[in-house]
């Protein structure tokens, strides 16, 4: 598995395990300290644009102006045959976050409305996404 996949395949599994405890918010589940990972995987509706995915890395980038927003990263999907790599996606974004809290305040930030509103609900037909803490 190249390291693109192996990455791929930890951020799902730990997501599942995190999915699997019940998404929390707050300090329910413990402190809200440590950082933060938002993994968003998008399906074109247009699958294979090359125009659609550029716009959806272009308006990434525009998360890092976000408080609380430590890092952004956009690409595209390297396509594999591997039966356990899903490439079927076209766009994955990992936008790590100082903690809980800046991951709820990004969410409804004007910068992310618009992004979603005027680029991703145009050009995305599906999204998962998977939250995360911890360090990679």
């Amino acid at each position: 598995m190249n390291r693109i996949g192996m990455w791929l395949y930890v951020v799902a599994f730990s997501a599942a395990l995190f999915a699997a405890s019940g998404c929390v918010t707050g300090n329910a589940a413990g402190s809200n300290s440590g950082a933060v990972h938002h993994v968003v995987v998008c399906w074109l509706k247009s699958p294979g644009d090359a125009s659609a995915r550029a716009q959806i890395i272009e308006t990434s980038k525009s998360f890092s102006s976000i408080p609380g927003v430590l890092s952004v990263k956009a690409g595209s999907v390297i396509p594999c045959t591997r039966s356990m790599v899903d490439s079927t996606f076209d766009v994955a974004i990992v936008i790590t976050f100082k903690d809980r809290n800046a991951l709820s305040l990004y969410l409804d930030h004007p910068v992310h409305r618009r992004s979603v509103e005027s680029v991703m609900k145009p050009l995305v037909g599906r999204t998962v996404i998977y939250d995360f803490s911890g360090d990679i």
